[in-house]
């Protein structure tokens, strides 16, 4: 088979897909801008814009999650790494954990995240508070798009 005989590719303009807040506190310090939704394998593929000391609710990835830092520093306050730009992420599936944009960075910290499968949010007491799944990512994205007034993107990939 040539390379040319593979399929197509397809294209997410940045322009084209707004950023918009994910959560429902518009000032929660956490953005989200979908690039492809893949509901058939579970599999959803976002960039993540967290404020400087943004921390999220402790979480459980279902699947595998592959993150690369564009631009910050963050890190899980269960381990003793930090990812800076240009540093990857490997997560397996089942791994648990409490990401957090280091308090001290002077601009937003910029991921790049394939997540494969759900997640389960943690309450304090390490109850599972909510299951997010794909649909659920994109619900999220879109109560935040229509927060800002905007019309969903249909630039969005989907398979």
């Amino acid at each position: 088979m040539a390379v040319s005989d593979i399929g197509d590719t397809k294209l997410a303009l940045d322009d084209e897909i707004p950023w918009a807040p994910m959560g429902p506190d518009p000032d929660g310090g956490v953005d989200i801008k979908i690039l492809r939704v893949d509901e058939a394998n579970d599999r959803i593929v976002f960039l993540n814009r967290f404020q400087p000391g943004f921390t999220a609710i402790k979480h459980r990835h279902v699947g595998a999650v592959n993150a690369y830092t564009i631009q910050g520093r963050w890190h899980y306050l269960e381990y003793d790494w930090v990812s800076g730009p240009g540093d990857y992420v490997y997560e397996e599936p089942d791994s648990v954990h409490t990401l957090q944009a280091l308090p001290d960075n002077t601009e937003p910290t910029v991921v790049f995240f394939v997540v494969e499968g759900g997640l389960d949010v943690y309450d304090d007491d390490d109850n599972i508070m909510l299951t997010v799944d794909v649909p659920m990512f994109e619900d999220m994205y879109r109560q935040g798009i229509e927060a800002l007034g905007l019309p969903y993107p249909d630039k969005i990939l989907r398979e």
